[in-house]
C-alpha cells in the first residue's frame, strides 16, 4: 500500500483511516506492507506510515521506481522482530547482491543527485497534473475533479 496515492482513486489515506489501519494491525497482530513508490514526490502530503507505527509496518521502495527501472535496486525498513528472518532468507536464496549499482547509487544519493533529481521531477509532474487539469476543464467543464489533498485523484462522470 501507498498512503499518498491509494490504488485505485489516487486520494490520500486520511489520518482516522490510518489510525484505523495501525489499530487493525496492532489488534491482530499484523504487519502492514507499505510500498510508498511515490512519497517522496509528494511528500508535503503525509508522511509515511512506518513512522507512526514501526513495528506494525514493513516499508519498502525501489530505485527503479525513482530513477531506472534497469536498476533493480530496491530497499527494506522492516520492524526490528522481523530483520533477522529476512536477512537470513536473503542470504540462502541469493547468497548477495552485485555491488556496482550499489555504490553507483550511494555516490549518487552522497553528491545531493538524488534530491535534486526527485525536486526536478516534482515540478514537472506538477506542470503535466496542472496542464492535465487545463485540458479537462477545458474539454468538459461539467466534470468535476475527485480528490483529496491538492491531488486531483480522477475526474467523475457527469450524470
Amino acid at each position: 500500500m501507498t498512503l499518498a496515492h491509494q490504488v485505485p482513486t489516487g486520494v490520500v489515506l486520511s489520518a482516522r483511516r490510518r489510525a484505523a489501519l495501525i489499530e487493525w494491525a496492532e489488534r491482530g497482530d499484523r504487519l502492514i506492507l507499505e510500498d510508498d513508490y511515490d512519497g517522496e514526490l509528494c511528500r508535503g502530503r503525509v508522511g509515511a506510515l512506518q513512522g507512526l507505527a514501526p513495528d506494525r509496518v514493513l516499508y519498502c521502495g525501489s530505485a527503479s521506481q525513482r530513477l531506472a527501472p534497469g536498476m533493480r535496486l530496491g530497499w527494506m525498513l522492516p520492524p526490528s522482530w522481523l530483520s533477522w528472518a529476512l536477512i537470513t532468507a536473503k542470504a540462502i536464496e541469493d547468497g548477495g547482491s552485485e555491488i556496482a549499482g550499489q555504490l553507483a547509487l550511494a555516490h549518487f544519493i552522497g553528491r545531493g543527485e538524488l534530491e535534486r533529481h526527485l525536486r526536478r521531477m516534482r515540478l514537472r509532474y506538477q506542470q503535466r497534473h496542472e496542464t492535465l487539469l487545463s485540458a479537462l476543464a477545458r474539454e468538459h467543464p461539467g466534470v468535476a475533479p475527485v480528490g483529496g489533498g491538492g491531488r486531483t485523484a480522477h475526474h467523475g462522470l457527469p450524470a
